[in-house]
């Protein structure tokens, strides 16, 4: 499946897993679903729960569009209004963005307005939305002792390590 809006920075794999007549459908890195072929595979699974890595507004104007921001509320509220679905949970690139609660207002309230949930993978759960990727600057801000690069963070787990001393 296409990367994203188009397949320039590669792709990825879904992975659809099934028990009985229930589905659960994860989408990887598809930024939003907005390309007909996201579509079609979430349609072709027709999963009742659905998690989707969320547009990628926190990069509008550099790698991601209002037109692919549109596509993706688009055919995220398609899928809401004419498949099984009952959940959706939103996640990674969308909670990137301080204001993303913003950005898919509309989508949500149809899908609250029709018992359907979206919600966020911490919202699923029943708790509260700690947006640690939204907040990158002010937690390396807080910790100005850490590696620069993410491969030097994730090697020996610091920011890992130091987060939960807090």
């Amino acid at each position: 499946m296409p990367h994203g809006p188009s397949a320039k920075v590669g792709w990825v794999v879904e992975v659809s897993i099934r028990e009985g007549d229930r589905c659960f459908l994860f989408t990887s890195d598809v930024q939003g679903a907005g390309l007909p072929e996201h579509v079609a595979f979430i349609r072709s699974e027709n999963p009742d729960m659905l998690y989707l890595d969320g547009p990628l507004t926190y990069m509008m104007g550099q790698t991601f569009s209002q037109d692919d921001l549109r596509a993706s509320l688009k055919n995220i509220g398609g899928l809401l209004e004419t498949t099984r679905l009952r959940t959706i949970l939103m996640d990674h690139h969308l909670t990137r963005d301080p204001g993303w609660n913003d950005a898919i207002r509309e989508v949500r309230a149809s899908a609250e307005k029709n018992g359907k949930r979206l919600v966020t993978a911490a919202g699923f759960l029943g708790k509260a939305d700690e947006m640690l990727e939204a907040h990158r600057r002010q937690l390396f801000a807080w910790n100005p002792d850490m590696p620069e690069t993410a491969m030097e963070r994730s090697r020996n787990f610091q920011l890992v390590k130091e987060l939960g001393k807090k």
